[in-house]
């Protein structure tokens, strides 16, 4: 897999920001944190399924899984120092 060039990387960062921002909204709306992100999960993997099919889904799905696990513990520090 090549690394993502500079812009791709901004597209991917504002992406995220707005998706957080989605959520929000959907929270806001009455919508439960756990039963949104559920639903986008389903669709995430819906779409893994359609693009590569069950073998490279799981496959994908237990790359991140891995990667929340060696790198969740610093993602949670750097979201905790980013609203100071």
């Amino acid at each position: 897999m090549t690394e993502p060039t500079q812009d791709q990387q901004d597209e991917m960062l504002d992406l995220l920001r707005r998706t957080h921002l989605w959520i929000d909204g959907m929270q806001t709306a009455g919508l439960d944190e756990s039963i949104v992100v559920s639903a986008i999960h389903a669709a995430l993997v819906e779409r893994l399924l359609r693009a590569g099919g069950a073998e490279k889904a799981a496959q994908w799905l237990q790359a991140q899984a891995t990667m929340t696990a060696q790198l969740g513990p610093a993602m949670i520090a750097e979201m905790r120092a980013q609203r100071r």
